[in-house]
């Protein structure tokens, strides 16, 4: 089901925000001050600050919000000629949400602009809860690969049947939380098609073998196992794939 967005205008910001779950009105008001704290900093960089904003009350969900800081004039280049970063993943991830790929829910979108020269774009979304970095948990909990291996199977090749490609799966892309259940992030780097091309889906896998499977003490046999829960649910010829995916990893760069 696809989720309504509407239009509101808090203090200086123009948001899009879901009508079933707007942030609290002193967020989308004053943003920049809810990542003044260092403590509940992700990320800071030239690029992008990433913090969490504690709830207001105990029954509200703790959110996560994104600014692009367009600090590199390149990318403001980039961005003046189409949505910015953030308004790109905030469609994606209602996009995911209504394939029910996995995904944190997207709440909110703003773009500051000065004659369509982007200034800043902030992005609030839901916070998974205890959710850890995938490549932490593969290093750290051993006991856990066995259906780990299957969650991730069945999440990307729900994406990828959807018709989603995301172009960046390296670990700390991919979250995990609850009973091992796989959730994506860092939607800018996810693209939709009518229908997945083979290549597309191949570099998705590609990607993610490097990045994940070659970590030291994860064999080839549980790479085999994730092709092959991942083929089953794709009614895809694992034999194949399997001969794509070697040969593609034989000559990737590492």
């Amino acid at each position: 089901m696809e989720q309504s967005t509407i239009k509101v205008r808090v203090g200086r910001f123009t948001w899009i925000v879901r009508e079933d779950s707007a942030p609290c009105a002193s967020l989308l008001k004053d943003p920049d001050q809810h990542l003044t704290t260092p403590e509940l900093l992700i990320k800071n960089s030239d690029i992008v600050t990433i913090g969490r904003v504690p709830p207001t009350s105990p029954k509200d969900k703790r959110l996560i919000l994104r600014r692009l800081n367009y600090r590199n004039w390149r990318h403001q280049l980039r961005d003046f000629f189409r949505p910015s970063r953030a308004k790109m993943a905030f469609v994606r991830g209602l996009a995911l949400e209504a394939a029910a790929v996995p995904t944190p829910r997207a709440l909110a979108v703003a773009e500051v602009r000065r004659l369509r020269w982007p200034i800043r774009a902030y992005l609030i979304t839901e916070e998974v809860p205890d959710a850890l970095n995938i490549g932490w948990v593969i290093r750290r909990k051993r006991a856990v690969l066995a259906d780990l291996t299957l969650n991730l199977a069945a999440a990307l090749a729900k994406l990828h049947a959807s018709g989603f490609s995301h172009r960046d799966l390296k670990p700390s892309n991919i979250l995990v939380h609850g009973n091992n259940e796989i959730a994506f992030i860092d939607l800018d780097a996810v693209r939709q098609y009518p229908r997945l091309p083979e290549t597309r889906a191949v570099d998705d896998l590609v990607r993610l073998a490097q990045g994940l499977f070659g970590s030291p003490g994860i064999s080839a046999l549980l790479l085999a196992r994730f092709l092959r829960h991942y083929c089953r649910l794709r009614t895809l010829d694992c034999q194949r794939w399997w001969s794509l995916l070697r040969a593609r990893l034989a000559v990737a760069p590492r």
